[in-house]
């Protein structure tokens, strides 16, 4: 159905943070969606071309995730399905899937195109504070709203592409006297060093580290059960507004 397809409700989640005088928030995320998913999609047909698994299921997880940042929901299905073929070695019907794929990309480029033209950029300031979130996530659309999140609530926010880096910027943060408040940690880093790895070696330099796991998926071991994997709060991608704030709020005041 029309509704599966593409759920526009996302971009008034994003309408509320918009700042006056700033630039357009939906405008900047669309072009950031556009602009970083038309070289996924090669990378995507290069790696079924040369049955490139390594390359399908990496470059379909990205997109996967950055779809659903702008609500296109068939888009991710399928960047689910040939994420999970990938990662199997299994090319069966990847063609199919794939021309699917672009093809939904051609009907939702031309629904964010409407919504960018439609845009006005109204909205209301907030309130500043000194306190600092780390935000790891190897996605750059998921980093990038994250961030614009986070500064709507009035943190200030550093981004790191993988655990390393977090573990680094943490480590950093905290010799200067500066520490961060929170840390999001995204799960599933094809990359380099995930969220589970990261925590463990954060909670080793602070064992009052207040890290909260980020996933795409609502379920599984460590979303289910993530205190005794050193995390505090759980959230779900893509982050809703309210969502975040009430966790954040939490987080830091405990």
């Amino acid at each position: 159905s029309r509704e599966k397809r593409f759920d526009p409700a996302v971009f008034v989640n994003y309408q509320r943070m918009q700042q006056p005088g700033r630039p357009d928030i939906v405008v900047e995320i669309i072009h950031s969606y556009l602009k970083g998913v038309r070289p996924l999609l090669q990378s995507m047909t290069d790696a079924v071309d040369g049955g490139d698994a390594e390359a399908l299921w990496k470059a379909a997880h990205t997109m996967k995730s950055s779809n659903s940042s702008v609500g296109a929901l068939k888009m991710a299905a399928l960047c689910s399905e040939l994420e999970t073929r990938g990662r199997k070695g299994n090319f069966e019907d990847c063609h199919h899937l794939l021309k699917e794929l672009i093809e939904e990309f051609s009907s939702i480029e031309g629904r964010l195109q409407k919504i960018m033209a439609e845009t006005t950029g109204a909205g209301s300031a907030r309130d500043e504070n000194t306190k600092k979130i780390l935000v790891m996530d190897d996605d750059e659309l998921a980093r990038d709203i994250a961030r614009k999140m986070i500064e709507f609530l009035g943190y200030t926010v550093t981004l790191a592409q993988n655990g390393e880096q977090a573990v680094d910027l943490y480590q950093t943060a905290a010799e200067s006297g500066e520490p961060f408040a929170a840390a999001l940690m995204d799960l599933s880093v094809p990359e380099g060093m995930g969220g589970e790895e990261a925590a463990a070696r954060i909670k080793q330099l602070d064992g009052n580290a207040r890290l909260v796991v980020t996933s795409g998926f609502s379920s599984g071991g460590i979303i289910n059960h993530f205190k005794k994997y050193g995390f505090c709060a759980r959230l779900s991608k893509p982050y809703q507004l309210q969502d975040l704030q009430q966790v954040l709020e939490e987080t830091v005041a405990s």
